[in-house]
């Protein structure tokens, strides 16, 4: 299932309608270049939603649920721990956005930027008869960003692929009454972390906008959150 949503990511985006709405507004109030203007207008035309005219963007977001945290789940089971049980608050991240006019239009249609952050993975096992210990994975992820409008609607909807790669600074902590941990631990986790997915978009108002990312990759399924324009 995890290998197809990317494939559904992709789908979307030729389902969905790969337009940008834009509307016209007079040279005086906007002449930027990242406007289309035409050549025999007085007017210069924007994207329909609030976000592309200011030029950058911060964002909170919350993700879950946690597919990393089942394959821990699962990996220390089936080698060897006993009554495996898994406990995580989610996914927490900021992020920071740049709008970008692409070569082949006017329209600020491109985002690129930088994405921090930040999950716990704790498993909780019987080590012997008489005493429970703890595994705690730490992941702070530090991402580049970049995320290309597939549409955008009069209504304050806009439709996005979500693409990032970077970093993983990833930790394994023994909490235990032990003081030596006896289990041979095979788990290799992988420093390098990447997102494919695809988000929507919904300006409120000008400035203000609500977000949902859906895809694989950074330890979730989905994102949801808040961003802020400026």
């Amino acid at each position: 299932m995890r290998k197809l949503i990317p494939l559904f990511s992709i789908v979307g985006i030729w389902v969905l309608p790969s337009c940008y709405c834009s509307k016209a507004i007079p040279l005086s109030e906007g002449s930027h270049p990242k406007f289309l203007q035409s050549a025999h207008s007085t007017f210069v035309r924007e994207l329909c939603f609030g976000g592309n005219g200011s030029g950058n963007e911060i964002s909170a977001y919350y993700g879950f649920p946690s597919y990393q945290l089942k394959d821990l789940s699962d990996h220390y089971s089936s080698a060897g721990l006993i009554n495996v049980q898994g406990l995580t608050k989610g996914l927490f991240g900021f992020r920071y956005n740049h709008y970008v006019t692409p070569l082949f239009t006017r329209l600020a249609i491109l985002r690129i930027g930088i994405d921090y952050s930040h999950s716990k993975q704790s498993l909780c096992f019987d080590e012997t008869s008489s005493i429970q210990s703890h595994l705690n994975f730490i992941s702070n992820r530090f991402m580049l960003n970049t995320s290309f409008y597939t549409f955008v609607t009069r209504k304050g909807f806009a439709g996005y692929i979500q693409l990032q790669g970077g970093a993983n600074f990833f930790q394994k902590r023994y909490d235990g009454t032990t003081s030596a941990f006896t289990f041979t631990d095979s788990y290799a986790p992988s420093y390098f972390d990447y997102q494919l997915g695809y988000g929507l978009q919904y300006f409120p108002i000008q400035q203000i906008s609500f977000f949902a990312e859906g895809g694989f990759g950074t330890g979730v399924y989905a994102k949801t959150g808040i961003a802020f324009s400026f």
